[in-house]
């Protein structure tokens, strides 16, 4: 199986969002020095309770997420010097 991931500036998430990823068990990620690869959530194949945590996450982060499942990517990877994908939120941290 081939997946797609999408890679784009941490900048397109607030601080306190990266920060909050760490205690977050949906979506699972893996933070490292320069920023973090999160997974997307195939919302057609989840259940209600995951769906229900998926729906309660911070508003930047669904918008990235959302984002990269119009695109068909299974994986974000946000990298601080990464590129800052146009029309996308940018937030100052």
């Amino acid at each position: 199986m081939v997946n797609r991931y999408l890679k784009m500036s941490t900048a397109h998430l607030k601080e306190a969002t990266i920060a909050a990823l760490e205690i977050m068990d949906v979506p699972y990620c893996v933070i490292y020095d320069e920023g973090v690869f999160i997974s997307v959530l195939d919302l057609d194949h989840t259940d209600a309770q995951t769906r229900k945590k998926y729906d309660e996450l911070p508003e930047d982060l669904l918008t990235i997420l959302n984002y990269a499942r119009k695109l068909g990517a299974s994986l974000v990877w946000l990298d601080r010097d990464a590129d800052e994908v146009e029309g996308l939120p940018v937030y100052e941290w």
